[in-house]
């Protein structure tokens, strides 16, 4: 446990390290971030506040990578997902919805921002999305359109 530790420890300081040299590759930031969400899955089972934390680091690099790379919806929605492992609901409603300002052909950005509406109450605009889900395609919708939206 303690190896796994300072392989953390080193990991974290080599992480901060790298990101100082401010990379400028879109690769860079999807790589980093899942190589924290991995620890993050991996300390969840044994300290759930570690877990978090890496979690946070994710969410600071794709929000670092939002600033490098402005019009990427997928980071909007990458860090959106990191959102809602966080529980701030309405930081992911926000994150899908700029990926949908930016791509708004992209049917499960609406699928997932609909169901981000329906748990903060507001199932008008979850319907909404879910339906837009469903006429680009995002055949997983239909089950809650005819559950919640009739």
């Amino acid at each position: 446990m303690k190896s796994n530790l300072n392989n953390l420890v080193i990991s974290i300081l080599l992480l901060t390290f790298l990101y100082s040299c401010s990379p400028k590759t879109y690769t860079y930031y999807f790589n980093k971030c899942e190589e924290l969400k991995k620890e993050s899955e991996e300390l969840k089972e044994s300290n759930i506040l570690k877990s978090d934390k890496k979690l946070t680091q994710a969410y600071n690099i794709y929000s670092k990578g939002i600033l490098e790379f402005p019009n990427e919806h997928k980071f909007y929605y990458l860090r959106g997902k990191l959102s809602i492992d966080l529980d701030s609901l309405e930081r992911a409603e926000n994150d899908f919805s700029e990926a949908i300002s930016i791509s708004p052909a992209t049917g499960f950005y609406f699928y997932y921002r609909g169901n981000i509406r329906f748990e903060l109450s507001n199932k008008k605009g979850a319907c909404e999305d879910w339906n837009r889900a469903a006429e680009l395609g995002e055949t997983s919708t239909y089950s809650k359109i005819r559950m919640y939206c009739r």
